[in-house]
């Protein structure tokens, strides 16, 4: 089966051989693929055209390993994936910070200006966290109104406003929500995300943080990105330093808001024994890590 750069099923050479060309990250790819199946003549031939169109597709939208495709290539879809009811046992997860519609859009109540272009990097981030069966841990501010961070920042990420949300390009289809009060958390390891809610910077601050990571083990790979890098980022990554945990940033897929104080932070961090990487090359080096160890 060959791969497109664009989404698209070939069926211009349809009426001499069967040639199909299918993207993966398209979101809409099986719904176009459909409509395309439904312009073939019905006759034998062409049912089982139809056949093979439709398998295609719905190998390029669920299939964990495609074949052809580069290491650091990522889904996109939107589309719930065919997932195993468990993860991968290896102590490698991603850690996405506060990747919410305030923070990351143009006209969010706390727009961190420039964060938008992110975004295609977080999502590539996210399916690979699918793709490759890796847990993936969610902050995500969840404030009321009385909030003490409110009285140094503009009101945002209001719990059950359109603005805390978290951007769709983050979010996998088995997720659980951790709300910030003690909980009895069930089995991390049966879904694919896992977000976590908070009221303040430090994510830590969640009296169940603590309890979920226990269930992932000790001295954990953290692949680390989101927003604001000087503040929430910045709290996350400083707190599992603290507890044994090897932290490498994403640096192309955060933002900060005072750049000045988010090099600081960065220098600190490598201080620390944490690490700097790209997108393409942390999600190649995670890839080559996880085949060696298979």
């Amino acid at each position: 089966m060959g791969t497109a750069i664009e989404t698209a099923v070939n069926f211009g050479s349809m009426a001499d051989h069967t040639a199909i060309a299918v993207l993966a990250n398209g979101r809409d790819c099986l719904d176009r693929t459909l409509k395309a199946v439904k312009r073939v003549m019905s006759t034998r031939r062409d049912e089982f055209k139809r056949l093979v169109v439709f398998v295609s597709a719905n190998f390029a939208l669920c299939h964990e390993s495609l074949p052809g495709l580069p290491d650091n290539y990522c889904l996109t879809s939107k589309r719930a994936s065919r997932w195993p009811n468990h993860i991968r046992s290896n102590r490698m997860l991603l850690w996405d910070v506060d990747t919410q519609v305030d923070f990351l859009l143009p006209g969010g109540r706390l727009y961190v200006p420039g964060a938008e272009a992110i975004i295609p990097n977080l999502a590539c981030l996210t399916q690979f966290a699918r793709k490759m069966r890796l847990p993936l841990i969610s902050s995500a501010d969840a404030h009321q109104p009385d909030d003490p961070e409110l009285k140094t920042y503009p009101p945002h990420c209001l719990a059950g406003t359109a603005g805390q949300e978290k951007i769709p390009e983050t979010l996998l289809p088995n997720r659980f929500v951790i709300p910030n009060r003690p909980a009895d958390l069930p089995p991390a390891k049966d879904f694919q995300q896992i977000i976590i809610e908070k009221q303040q910077f430090d994510v830590f601050t969640n009296p169940n943080t603590d309890t979920l990571l226990q269930q992932f083990g000790s001295k954990l790979q953290i692949l680390m990105y989101g927003v604001v890098t000087e503040i929430c980022v910045c709290a996350a990554a400083r707190n599992l330093l603290r507890r044994g945990h090897k932290v490498t940033l994403i640096s192309d897929a955060v933002r900060a808001l005072d750049e000045a104080k988010a090099s600081e932070f960065i220098d600190e961090l490598l201080r620390a024994g944490g690490q700097l990487i790209n997108t393409n090359d942390a999600v190649r080096r995670t890839s080559s890590t996880i085949r060696s160890e298979s």
